[in-house]
């Protein structure tokens, strides 16, 4: 079965109401269609690493140029950014009022001060 790679909100067979799926959920396959129209799905099996020869066999040594991990190219690092599914979901749980129609960064923000109170 195929995995959610974004949110998406559908509704699966014998509901009468939309259910929202975040990142690494499975996909219906009634959904999958749909799903697929709208980039929504990780159709990319894991590939296992080569066999043999292994690039860097010590993971905590640098790279020859040095750079910290992330965008070797501009120097910054990458920073997972959670979903908007995710945050409406943690702050309808920790009930801070909010809008739907936020943006992400501006939930984050809602659900840090929130937390913070």
């Amino acid at each position: 079965m195929a995995k959610f790679k974004k949110a998406f909100r559908g509704v699966p067979d014998g509901e009468i109401y939309p259910k929202d799926y975040v990142r690494g959920d499975e996909c219906p396959p009634e959904l999958e269609e749909g799903a697929r129209e709208l980039g929504a799905l990780d159709d990319s099996a894991p590939t296992p690493p080569p066999e043999g020869d292994d690039v860097n066999p010590d993971p905590s040594a640098s790279d020859a140029s040095g750079a910290a991990e992330g965008d070797h190219a501009t120097g910054t690092e990458t920073v997972d950014v959670p979903d908007k599914a995710v945050l409406i979901a943690k702050l309808e749980e920790a009930k801070i009022a909010f809008d739907k129609r936020w943006g992400v960064e501006k939930l984050q923000a809602a659900l840090d001060s929130g937390k913070k109170d």
